[in-house]
């Protein structure tokens, strides 16, 4: 699940110029095609944006571009095309790259982002290497998204399941899945939803974590209470993150679960719709 209204509002945040994207004939008709293109594409595919990259660059029928990921020495080109896999850790990885590109390659005026992902932190961390240029993001399944004025849209939420909403009352239900960027986890509890939230976003920003946790830090709190520390002791109920250096407060009733869930989102630069959960009576 992503929030795409989000995403529109991180490129207008960006404060980018705006080309109108009638007039770039080029850049249209290689958004066509990457639409073409995706409709054929597996799930394997996506796990291997190198062999797309290398299928676009041998059509001549495209415009000129660079391509990431590739191995072509091709010289700089006014259009960079980004590929991402469906992996969240892949996204600043490849981010990161597609900024060195732009840093040396002056004459870049246009990337395109075509992504089955989205992380708003590493965007925020990253946005200022691309000022200047034209964005576009091709959101797998969705479509194209350009800095706009106009209202951000919302992606649909998929049947059976509920953004987490930190003004509704979930006493009395219990989690039994979520869906999370490219995670879709079955879970028993909000005592494990929130352990393996804590675990997907140690992939995605790990840095994170000690910014929360270092000394003289400012801590997730819910109440008198600490949501995350290295130091069980400060804890009032602690359990160990799995494979982590961390521990978590579990002295919790469902509402403040939900109410620090949404606080760890936002820390972390996602919103309560960027998750969605499944739940039942307990």
């Amino acid at each position: 699940m992503m929030n795409v209204g989000k995403m529109n509002r991180d490129l207008r945040i960006a404060r980018m110029k705006q080309i109108p994207y009638q007039s770039r004939t080029d850049s249209s008709r290689l958004i066509d095609e990457i639409e073409k293109i995706e409709k054929g594409l597996t799930p394997d595919d996506w796990s291997n944006p190198y062999s797309i990259g290398q299928r676009i660059l041998r059509n001549p029928g495209y415009p000129s571009m660079n391509v990431i990921p590739s191995d072509s020495k091709r010289a700089c080109q006014p259009t960079l095309l980004v590929i991402f896999n469906d992996k969240c850790c892949d996204f600043p990885s490849r981010l990161l790259e597609a900024a060195i590109h732009c840093i040396k390659c002056k004459n870049t005026k246009e990337v395109i982002l075509w992504t089955p992902v989205w992380n708003s932190l590493v965007w925020g961390r990253y946005r200022g290497h691309f000022k200047g240029m034209m964005i576009s993001v091709r959101l797998v399944g969705i479509g194209i998204l350009n800095p706009s004025p106009h209202p951000a849209i919302t992606a649909p939420t998929p049947s059976g399941w509920e953004p987490i909403d930190k003004t509704l009352q979930y006493q009395n239900t219990k989690p039994t899945a979520f869906r999370f960027q490219r995670y879709n986890l079955k879970v028993e509890s909000w005592t494990q939803l929130l352990m393996e939230l804590f675990c997907i976003l140690h992939k995605l920003d790990g840095s994170t974590f000690k910014e929360l946790t270092a000394k003289g830090a400012n801590p997730l709190t819910r109440g008198s209470y600490v949501l995350i520390s290295n130091n069980e002791a400060i804890l009032k109920q602690p359990m160990k993150i799995n494979g982590l250096p961390f521990f978590m407060e579990t002295k919790f009733k469902a509402n403040d679960f939900v109410r620090s869930i949404s606080d760890l989102l936002t820390r972390f630069g996602f919103c309560d719709g960027d998750l969605l959960i499944t739940r039942r009576e307990s």
